[in-house]
């Protein structure tokens, strides 16, 4: 196993994704963050709403950006936890709408396999 350099710090304590993306102003930040949450809500994961969004054009963070600026307010992170809560939901109430409504019971089972 490679030894560290003397005096290196872990990965971990020095990489700060907020370094690596540029500079947001706080309106916008705020902007965003709610963008992102509208969407993940919907359904759909924070990476899919993220790669959508820069696709489009939008300044966007990357996933780990975003995690940092739930990992680093308060509010924000239950925020999310509740959005990713409303989400589980919204897919559950999916798959029950599939279960209920696709009168092929082997296309419904393989779609719900693939949903879960």
């Amino acid at each position: 196993m490679p030894r560290k350099p003397r005096g290196a710090k872990h990965p971990i304590q020095t990489y700060s994704p907020a370094k690596t993306v540029p500079w947001y102003d706080p309106v916008m930040q705020e902007q965003i963050f709610y963008d992102i949450l509208r969407e993940v809500v919907q359904g759909k994961t924070l990476t899919s709403v993220i790669e959508k969004g820069k696709k489009r054009g939008k300044p966007w963070p990357s996933v780990a950006t975003f995690l940092y600026w739930t990992d680093h307010d308060e509010i924000w992170k239950q925020e999310y936890t509740r959005a990713l809560a409303v989400r589980s939901e919204v897919q559950a109430e999916n798959m029950f709408d599939i279960a209920a409504n696709e009168p092929d019971v082997n296309r419904a089972r393989v779609m719900l396999d693939y949903g879960k």
